[in-house]
């Protein structure tokens, strides 16, 4: 059976996540709706996902992604 690009995508995400340790978000200080601490990938989609956090709060997640990304090779 052949895999979708999606499927690869989500194998990959997993395998970049596994415990111990992994990419994480330090959240403390950046909104009240999120729990204040590093908070692991795996953990932060599924709080993405939930219909009940405002766009307000994934704004501020995406925008440190986007900062870094933006800022990683700058001189």
């Amino acid at each position: 059976m052949r895999r979708s690009p999606l499927d690869i995508a989500e194998q990959a995400f997993r395998l970049l996540c596994r415990e111990p340790g992994g990419p994480a978000l330090d959240a403390t200080g950046r909104t009240g709706d999120l729990p204040q601490r590093a908070i692991h990938l795996i953990e932060l989609r599924k709080l993405l996902m939930d219909r009940r956090l405002g766009n307000h709060v994934r704004d501020i997640v995406w925008r440190e992604p986007v900062t870094r990304a933006r800022t990683l090779g700058a001189p």
